[in-house]
């Protein structure tokens, strides 16, 4: 089937049933690939996980983990900086 054009128009013709489809496929898998893309970013950068085979919930969790424990770190630090008497508000964290 032929593309048609809107009559009167002189705009690029409409997409065929077949060209949207392929089209929407084209999308959903570049979508997909930024997906795993970032997943494999995101495991290289949180300690543990770097070149093992991964679900996309382990990596999340185990991110998340090592979040958790990076803000705890900073808490103490902070802390510590003002037993010490030092000035922390450059490090202070909106809740």
């Amino acid at each position: 089937m032929a593309p048609v054009e809107a009559p009167g128009s002189a705009e690029k013709p409409r997409l065929t049933d077949m060209e949207k489809k392929s089209n929407h496929i084209q999308s959903e898998q570049k979508r997909r690939s930024a997906i795993r893309d970032g997943f494999d970013a995101l495991a290289e950068a949180t300690p543990g996980m770097k070149g093992q085979g991964r679900s996309e919930a382990i990596v999340l969790e185990h991110s998340i983990k090592y979040v958790d424990s990076l803000l705890e770190r900073h808490l103490k630090l902070v802390a510590l900086a003002r037993q010490h008497g030092l000035d922390t508000s450059a490090f202070q964290m909106d809740d």
